[in-house]
């Protein structure tokens, strides 16, 4: 039994990356930031041109992060 969802999938990756907390936990622990780079805050970015990929697939998830330091990134997924 798989214990993690794939964040390729596109039902997983909607549930993972629409949600605050996860997303926030998510992007931290896979660019392992050190302290004072750690995300802290984030706002989804909303997007004018959705581009249609195909077999009702679209990129939705654009997000503007702000770490520690108070600097501000903008993150695509």
């Amino acid at each position: 039994m798989q214990r993690y969802l794939d964040p390729t999938n596109d039902v997983a990756f909607k549930k993972l990356f629409t949600d605050k907390t996860r997303l926030l936990s998510f992007l931290n622990n896979i660019m392992r930031l050190p302290e004072e780079l750690r995300i802290i805050d984030l706002e989804y970015i909303s997007n004018e041109q959705v581009p249609d990929l195909g077999q009702n697939k679209r990129s939705i998830v654009d997000v503007k992060v702000r770490d520690n330091s108070g600097n501000i990134y903008i993150v695509e997924m």
